[in-house]
């Protein structure tokens, strides 16, 4: 289901599933995640990543700003248990692509999400991540239905971002 340049290496395949009220979801793949959905939780950040399972080392986390479409984004930085922040920026009001930046082998890299129809059963449903230096697609998410499980596929350079 994943295209690729002929450079890519063969991606990682994930599964997203979610519970029906979609206060959970469960990333299953080469690398298992939970992710805790806070809705309305003062104090508490909007989505918890833990490695592995609910009660595993949290290693992303993310809060959505008020009355803007930005999202801050904090990866964990490893034993430390220190975050390093960065915002994940909607190009304007009414564009669909997103932008960030991360320190991939000791450089500060940008790249973009957009939307594509290239893996999409729905419109709007697929989004590519883009290296905004290379033009490299690093990671694919495609939603193949409304009930159904998303899946997401990304290259190993993807992975090394985060």
């Amino acid at each position: 289901m994943y295209y690729s340049q002929n450079t890519l290496p063969l991606p990682a395949r994930y599964n997203i599933t979610s519970t029906f009220w979609k206060h959970h979801y469960e990333i299953t793949g080469s690398h298992n995640l939970y992710v805790d959905n806070s809705q309305m939780t003062p104090g508490k950040p909007d989505l918890t990543f833990h490695s592995g399972n609910k009660g595993g080392p949290i290693i992303a986390l993310s809060k959505y700003k008020h009355f803007s479409s930005d999202i801050e984004i904090g990866l964990s930085e490893g034993p430390t248990n220190s975050m390093s922040w960065d915002t994940l920026h909607r190009d304007g009001w009414r564009s669909s692509k997103y932008k960030f930046t991360a320190e991939v082998n000791g450089r500060r890299e940008t790249f973009t999400w957009h939307s594509t129809h290239k893996m999409s059963l729905t419109r709007g449903g697929s989004l590519e991540l883009v290296h905004d230096r290379t033009g490299a697609v690093e990671a694919v998410f495609a939603s193949h239905s409304a009930g159904a499980a998303s899946s997401a596929s990304a290259s190993a350079s993807a992975a090394a971002a985060a």
